[in-house]
């Protein structure tokens, strides 16, 4: 005899036979919709809500997540990456610290990449089943070039237009050299890339040859394997959360009343010709992104002091500055080449010099005794009161300077080296 006992709630509106039917529809077809599965239970006989479909998968462990984008692999490509992971499986921790990872990206700046959700298990994201194949750089807003250790990140450089080998080996040259010696990776240091054609082509392979660096052998399409593309989807993440309305809303400079950080704070963007009503002293600042140059006085005049992105946790240390910044400028991006004129004398009269590229000796380079004019004509430049780089610093724009030695704060001073002002910032 059978007796019904009393029990709490509702009966199960899908019997055990249903259940294992949506089971079967969502394992074969991972991107099925709760509508598609409601659509089909009702051409069986059984209608139930859309939240039924969803409490039915959770018991059974599936959640709706968005389908993961991987690269479109050959078999080929899938045993390369095996034979690169069984082959360093034992390698010490001390061997990957030596690795200088690097890699490009993609950002979205004005708006969300599509997805697609799938019904999987936390331990399946991977399966092939609910992924979204990809095919690397398929176009987009901005692309980055970045490098980092174990020691910390390296620089960040945007790539204008469309990179080739040439303007890749500019880019090593500029930022992962740079980023070695800032790191302090020391000797037998590794440089990571994958194989990119830009990367591999024989031009390249020389470059490094020369540069005298040692290379990781790395399998194609494996961005799995490569750390640095946990970077990247915090950098994504970050500036997503920023919601950036334009290129400009990437680059933020936030200056500090105390030093380390510490006390009321103000972030801009944007130039700033006045900022005493917003702060009444600055020692510290950071620069989330972007290029920008201080100022002690109002209106961009006074003392200059370039500043990268980076933190700077002892304003008045480091620059030689007062606690006064008054000013400060945004550098905007340039895309293009660089050009300016040098002259010896003012109002362009004089031995005359047209830069392409960095200077660090004009008096060495190019016979020169002074510069007192010069003409800016493409890209942003810095030049400096001391060779190498050194001294104070003069911001110039595209533009004409007539009188170098008469410019509001540098009566008299000589200029000795020059610099372009890059992306990697």
């Amino acid at each position: 005899m059978t007796v019904n006992h009393p029990r709490s709630g509702a009966p199960c509106k899908i019997s055990p036979r249903v259940a294992s039917m949506i089971m079967r529809k969502v394992r074969d077809q991972p991107r099925t919709t709760r509508q598609d599965l409601v659509n089909d239970l009702k051409r069986a006989g059984t209608t139930v809500s859309k939240k039924t479909i969803s409490n039915t998968l959770r018991r059974h462990g599936l959640k709706s997540c968005s389908a993961r984008k991987v690269p479109l692999l050959k078999p080929a490509h899938v045993q390369a990456g095996l034979k690169f992971a069984n082959d360093h499986l034992d390698d010490p921790e001390k061997e990957w610290e030596k690795v200088m990872w690097s890699d490009e990206t993609k950002i979205e700046l004005f708006g969300l990449n599509s997805t697609r959700r799938v019904w999987r298990k936390k331990k399946d994201e991977y399966n092939p089943k609910n992924t979204i194949p990809t095919v690397k750089h398929g176009g987009g807003n901005i692309i980055l070039w970045g490098c980092f250790s174990a020691k910390g990140t390296g620089r960040l450089h945007r790539i204008e237009g469309r990179m080739d080998g040439a303007m890749y080996r500019e880019i090593l040259a500029n930022n992962l050299l740079p980023s070695v010696r800032a790191l302090k990776m020391g000797r037998g240091w590794v440089f990571q890339h994958d194989n990119d054609p830009k990367h591999t082509a024989r031009a390249t392979k020389e470059w490094l040859r020369k540069k005298h660096l040692k290379v990781l052998e790395w399998p194609s399409k494996s961005p799995d394997l490569n750390p640095i593309e946990n970077l990247w989807r915090e950098l994504k993440v970050r500036i997503a959360q920023r919601q950036p309305r334009n290129l400009k809303d990437l680059e933020k400079i936030i200056f500090y009343e105390d030093k380390n950080f510490q006390g009321r704070s103000y972030e801009t963007s944007q130039d700033c010709p006045d900022m005493s009503s917003h702060l009444s002293r600055c020692n510290s600042c950071r620069v989330e992104s972007g290029c920008f140059m201080a100022y002690d006085r109002n209106n961009y005049m006074g003392n200059q002091y370039f500043m990268r992105r980076g933190e700077y946790p002892d304003y008045q240390r480091m620059m030689g500055f007062d606690d006064c910044i008054r000013s400060c400028r945004n550098i905007p991006m340039h895309r293009g080449n660089y050009k300016m004129r040098i002259y010896e004398r003012e109002n362009f009269g004089g031995q005359m010099h047209e830069m392409s590229e960095d200077c660090d000796s004009i008096q060495e380079r190019y016979r020169m005794s002074d510069c007192q004019s010069c003409n800016v004509m493409d890209g942003h430049w810095l030049m400096y009161e001391q060779p190498h780089y050194k001294g104070r610093q003069m911001y110039m724009r595209p533009g004409e300077y007539r009188n170098l030695r008469e410019m509001q704060g540098y009566n008299g001073m000589k200029f000795s080296s020059i610099r372009r002002i890059t992306d990697s910032c």
